[in-house]
């Protein structure tokens, strides 16, 4: 005699196999999705450049990883479908378990990376891979912003002994005039450009701006001279805020599915 047909299982696995494909199928468009935005985001608005190099990750990053936290949570809805229409009971405990791990490990490097952002001194050294300090004598160039967006100087303070004049220009007008100090006053990015003997410094905001070299020139009349400078760098507030936030984000949506899973992995590891 022929064995009845399992209609139940057929229809479970039918369903199984439609959830699958749905799965497969939302994920592709959203791969392209991220894709066309990551390219406009990094072409269009300015986050790109050959010269100098720079390839800016800000919004880019912000933007892959609220795409993440959005993927995640869908794939916690996905794979409980999953669960729930798998044929055995041991097949299902065994999904759980994986899922349950997998939440777990990504909930503990997503706490790892936030205690990084919050231990004191962690964004002062990256801020310091751009920041410098040192002697100028005439000239040092820089750049305003390092290769990724990852920082971006603030303010450049110029400390000297004697009466001088302190221009930034870009590499371009460093480039065409040099130590012309007609033509270093005329096309200076620096408002005030003079210490005298009392004071003894000046402090130089750098505004915002796409990636530039620029040169910090120290003259005395029409001659170089030379002063002490320091160059002070901020962590993008990207990495301050929204990166810390979206951390936190990770690690409790992906705890409360590990703890979540908890009950029906006991329930599903008993024996009928």
């Amino acid at each position: 005699m022929t064995e009845a047909l399992d209609f139940s299982s057929m229809e479970r696995d039918g369903r199984l196999l439609a959830i699958r494909k749905l799965k497969r199928s939302l994920y592709r468009i959203q791969a392209g999705a991220v894709l066309v935005f990551s390219l406009l985001l990094l072409f269009v608005g300015n986050g790109f450049g050959t010269s100098p190099i720079f390839i800016g990750v800000e919004t880019f990053l912000y933007f892959l990883l609220i795409m993440g936290l959005l993927v995640a949570i869908e794939g916690f809805v996905f794979r409980w479908l999953e669960i729930k229409l798998a044929r055995s009971r041991t097949g299902r405990f065994f999904m759980l378990r994986k899922a349950q791990r997998k939440a777990v490990l990504i909930s503990l490097v997503s706490t790892l990376v936030l205690l990084v952002f919050l231990v004191p001194g962690a964004a002062g050294a990256v801020e310091g891979q751009i920041g410098s300090e040192g002697t100028v004598a005439p000239t040092v160039s820089f750049h305003n912003k390092d290769v990724l967006g990852l920082a971006s100087v603030t303010e450049v303070t110029v400390v000297a002994s004697e009466d001088v004049e302190v221009y930034i220009v870009t590499a371009e007008v460093w480039g065409e005039y040099g130590l012309n100090n007609e033509q270093l006053q005329a096309n200076k990015l620096n408002i005030e450009h003079e210490i005298g003997a009392e004071d003894g410094s000046v402090v130089i905001p750098i505004g915002d701006m796409e990636r530039t070299e620029l040169y910090l020139a120290v003259m005395e009349g029409s001659s170089g001279a030379s002063a002490d400078f320091d160059i002070a760098a901020e962590l993008s507030p990207l990495f301050k805020t929204a990166v810390p936030i979206l951390a936190f984000l990770y690690a409790a949506a992906h705890f409360a599915y590990a703890a979540w899973l908890v009950p029906k992995r006991i329930k599903f590891a008993r024996p009928v």
